[in-house]
């Protein structure tokens, strides 16, 4: 079961940390999304790239896609600023799949965290639109989304969020043959 305030992660660095001015702030999602921020640390100006979200083929009557992510995160905040937890969200067309928070004090890290969660757990999407028909394929695009914010007692200090397309192709390889044979002969019934 899913627990929102799940407080395990990943403790292993996948990004360096960067040093900035003692005026400004950074975060980092993914290595593909950056905010930078005033002297202000309760303002963010956000800058978003791209999330990695390679197309994926399967060969199965059907499949039960799970969304799986490994996000590394980098952020440095003002150092007067009161930190009190990370939330991370992986979204689906919209719908959160997946949260963790993190609680934390600290103004600057660089760790990483996991989040997965079921495609279908989303409204626009069903187990039958991953189930196509025997020698048919179907190719579903799943827009997906990670979020990440650093939250003080007033709300957001800092966030950013990074989106992507994943293409779902799964190709149903069952062959189905039909045959009928014999011989057919005429006999006299009388």
């Amino acid at each position: 079961m899913h627990d929102p305030l799940r407080t395990d992660h990943g403790i292993d660095s996948l990004l360096s940390r960067r040093r900035v001015l003692a005026s400004t702030a950074t975060l980092a999602v993914g290595g593909v999304g950056l905010a930078t921020l005033g002297s202000d640390p309760a303002r963010a100006e956000v800058t978003v790239d791209s999330l990695e979200t390679p197309a994926q083929t399967f060969e199965a009557d059907a499949i039960e896609p799970e969304l799986q992510a490994a996000l590394a995160y980098e952020y440095e905040v003002d150092p007067a600023a009161s930190v009190e937890m990370l939330v991370f969200e992986l979204l689906v067309g919209g719908d959160v799949i997946d949260e963790v928070a993190l609680s934390t004090s600290e103004t600057a890290l660089s760790q990483t965290t996991d989040l997965a969660g079921m495609v279908t757990d989303a409204s626009a999407w069903q187990a039958s639109d991953f189930a196509p028909a025997v020698v048919e394929s179907v190719t579903r695009e799943v827009d997906v989304t990670v979020t990440f914010a650093v939250r003080g007692p007033d709300g957001d200090i800092a966030s950013d969020s990074a989106s992507g397309t994943k293409a779902i192709t799964v190709t149903n390889p069952e062959n189905a043959v039909a045959r009928v044979g014999g011989v057919v002969t005429v006999v006299d019934v009388s």
